[in-house]
């Protein structure tokens, strides 16, 4: 759910759509821009960790076909704590609307930037399911064959 807003204050810096890939990563262009992890203590207490490649202009030789930063794409560089005030103001909107229970454009957002709807796909949950997406939201994933699964226990959803 965080995605949101990494997507929000990077969109307008990138000038258009982001994806995102199951289930942290933000791509630009088919490269990965950032990533969000969350931590659980088992307690209802939770670190979140965001890493958006800002300014990095090279990457080490493995991940040059697969990563990229804002000023790759951009053509420039950014000052970091603006995009980190930016970055953390969509954070405290967006932990508002989850507290009051409005996810239904959060779910939405989620859907058509995972771009899945309709793919054939291998989901690992415990073991692995193959089938078709016939809708994906933020609690749980159905396949057309009308296998459900919810989402916290999917490690991994993959094209076929």
């Amino acid at each position: 759910m965080l995605f949101r807003s990494v997507l929000q204050a990077a969109e307008p810096l990138v000038g258009r759509k982001l994806r995102l890939k199951w289930p942290n990563d933000v791509f630009c262009d088919g490269r990965k821009l950032a990533g969000v992890l969350i931590d659980g203590d088992g307690n209802g207490n939770y670190s979140i960790g965001i890493g958006i490649n800002l300014n990095r202009t090279r990457f080490p030789r493995e991940l040059e076909a697969i990563a990229t930063s804002l000023a790759l794409v951009c053509g420039r560089t950014f000052h970091r704590a603006a995009l980190l005030l930016d970055l953390a103001q969509r954070l405290e909107t967006m932990l508002q609307a989850l507290a009051r229970g409005e996810l239904g454009a959060l779910s939405e957002q989620f859907r058509d930037r995972l771009g899945l709807l309709g793919a054939s796909v291998c989901i690992r949950a415990g073991q692995d399911y193959e089938g078709v997406i016939e809708s994906i939201d933020l609690e749980r994933v159905r396949l057309t064959d009308g296998q459900c699964l919810p989402l916290g226990i999917v490690q991994s959803i993959a094209p076929r």
